[in-house]
């Protein structure tokens, strides 16, 4: 005869329907922290953005005050100070000059010309990737490649260094320096000066929390611009706006030292 079963006596031991039950309290838990995680990556995300655009504002300030010039670097320059033609990007110039030494090599580059990846000019929120005519795609933002740039300089500020340009506007006639963008989140495009149309010269892109882009001023403070503010997005650049530059008449012809 069969002696019947003992059921254990291991409190240990779990039924199939408590497993279930745990199984289930932990998906829902997930469920709940994984958009609390989400915004906690963003956030992250935009403050090294932001730690970023300071690295390379601080980098432009040291170029400009060695030059002993009143005006804004140049956002494109010859490539030599006797060339008359060809242009050079402020970041690659600023790299032959020696001003980004410091600056870490990306992780992520092509193999044709590394050394011109360098991290803090990629915002970790931007995932746009350039595609030139030619249709090679560029893995981040490359510094002799004008197209694949993440962040712009103010265009209202920073003017060509080229014979026949418009001359350049003075810093010491800038109204207000704390209210004036410098150096900002890019648009599409992604080209060195603020546009995604090269019309308008509006800031253009907003990848950060709140749909907000990260903009340092004049006065070298990091601060956030709303997608949602028409004096952002909608004014003409003709029209009076502190944040794009709100100048007296006074302009110096160009004498970048090289």
């Amino acid at each position: 005869m069969n002696k019947p079963r003992k059921m254990s006596s291991n409190p240990l031991l779990f039924t199939l329907i408590e497993l279930l039950v745990v199984i289930a309290i932990i998906a829902i838990l997930a469920s709940m922290l994984l958009p609390a995680l989400a915004k906690a990556r963003d956030r992250a995300r935009a403050l090294q953005c932001g730690n970023n655009l300071r690295q390379i504002n601080m980098a432009i300030v040291f170029y400009e005050n060695d030059q002993e010039q009143d005006y804004f670097m140049p956002f494109r320059h010859k490539p030599t100070s006797d060339a008359t033609t060809g242009t050079q990007s402020w970041g690659l110039r600023m790299y032959f000059a020696g001003y980004l030494d410091g600056f870490k090599r990306a992780t992520v580059h092509d193999n044709s010309a590394p050394q011109y990846y360098l991290e803090p000019f990629r915002c970790p929120s931007n995932t746009y990737l350039y595609t030139n005519s030619s249709g090679t795609t560029f893995p981040g933002p490359r510094l002799d490649v004008t197209g694949s740039y993440m962040y712009g300089l103010n265009v209202a500020l920073h003017r060509e260094a080229f014979p026949g340009s418009p001359p350049m506007r003075l810093k010491s006639r800038l109204r207000h320096p704390a209210l004036t963008s410098r150096l900002a989140d890019n648009g599409e495009s992604q080209y060195y000066i603020y546009a995604n149309t090269q019309l308008t010269m509006l800031l253009q892109l907003f990848p950060h929390p709140g749909y907000t882009a990260n903009v340092i001023f004049v006065d070298g403070h990091l601060g956030q611009a709303r997608g949602t503010d028409p004096n952002i997005t909608n004014l003409p650049l003709s029209r009076p706006n502190p944040f794009y530059a709100n100048f007296s008449t006074a302009y110096i012809s160009y004498s970048w030292t090289y």
